[in-house]
């Protein structure tokens, strides 16, 4: 009776063990999930998904610092095969394309970019050495630092033809 119980056992485990390893590869045409996002940073997972669609490899999705400059709001520090790449997700659906970003130059070579709009509580500072390229789609606010990554994000998002 113990060998039969214990064979039957082998045999369920081997033929779940057999299905499993049947079919390694995805069909073809099935959507392939990319980097796993961490549950804390779900709010990213869109933009994740868009840029691995347009073809950039995401090697790490992570807390960002933009976070605290938007009085909190969703922020993501997304590397990619091209460089970094740093989102915030503003809740309403087209609250990134109502900001206004002005320009200044900032102590001799330095940048300032002065981020207002409604969805704003307090206005954004932003003081640096390197020049951002930023892309406002929908409610995405998006940061590089690379103007290549930043024309394949505009690509990838419609906002270019090139």
């Amino acid at each position: 009776m113990k060998i039969t119980r214990l064979s039957r056992v082998f045999i369920i485990l081997f033929c779940c063990t057999s299905v499993g390893e049947a079919s390694p590869n995805p069909p073809v045409g099935a959507a392939q999930s990319g980097i796993v996002v961490p549950d804390d940073l779900r709010h990213a997972e869109p933009v994740v998904r868009t840029l691995e669609a347009g073809g950039l490899v995401v090697q790490s999705v992570q807390q960002s610092t933009l976070e605290a400059s938007f009085g909190g709001q969703n922020a993501a520090f997304i590397t990619t095969d091209k460089g970094v790449v740093q989102i915030v997700v503003l809740p309403g659906a087209m609250d990134a394309e109502q900001l206004t970003i002005t320009y200044t130059k900032w102590n001799g070579n330095g940048h300032h970019f002065y981020i207002t709009g409604s969805t704003v509580r307090k206005p954004v500072d932003m003081y640096g050495s390197q020049f951002p390229y930023f892309t406002l789609h929908h409610n995405w606010f998006i940061r590089t630092l690379q103007p290549e990554l930043d024309g394949i994000i505009k690509r990838i998002l419609g906002q270019s033809q090139r």
